[in-house]
């Protein structure tokens, strides 16, 4: 998730945390961490409540199923449209 919120300068000024395993999308001094922390409350906020009370948007078991099969439905469509397409 940090990488999104200001990783990539981090790795400007310090390219080795590149090749730590969690350097990446972690920030590896404790200061920025706390600035990701400082920086971003209201979207920190909001993935907590929306965490929290996923009961209330998540679909139910039927409508997910629906939605899923659609989904399935919709890619095998466009696999065989692209195979087509890749055979002219």
């Amino acid at each position: 998730m940090t990488l999104e919120l200001g990783s990539w300068r981090w790795i400007r000024k310090n390219p080795a945390q590149l090749f730590n395993r969690l350097g990446i999308f972690n920030p590896i001094k404790a200061h920025r961490t706390r600035r990701v922390l400082r920086r971003h409350p209201s979207f920190f906020d909001f993935l907590t409540r929306a965490a929290f009370s996923s009961r209330r948007w998540l679909p139910s078991d039927d409508f997910r199923e629906q939605v899923r099969r659609r989904a399935r439905a919709l890619a095998s469509r466009r696999r065989g449209l692209s195979a087509d397409m890749s055979r002219t």
